[in-house]
């Protein structure tokens, strides 16, 4: 658990350091398609399973429109 002194000195060290000055992110092809996929979501509420239920979405309301 977090004290109030922690979280002050963390906060600190955290200003002195300044390490969002040195993140550059990724150099390599590799790498910047590897961080490319860190939003990419698996299983239902992945990419696929989403294209086919907007797909499902888009055919019934065409079907609706058409009665």
């Amino acid at each position: 658990m977090w004290t109030d002194e922690r979280r002050q000195r963390q906060a600190e060290n955290v200003r002195k350091t300044k390490a969002w000055t040195r993140s550059t992110g990724p150099r390599s092809e590799q790498g910047k398609t590897r961080s490319a996929m860190n939003s990419t979501k698996h299983g239902l509420r992945g990419g696929i399973f989403r294209q086919a239920a907007n797909l499902l979405a888009q055919g019934n309301k065409l079907l609706k429109e058409l009665q």
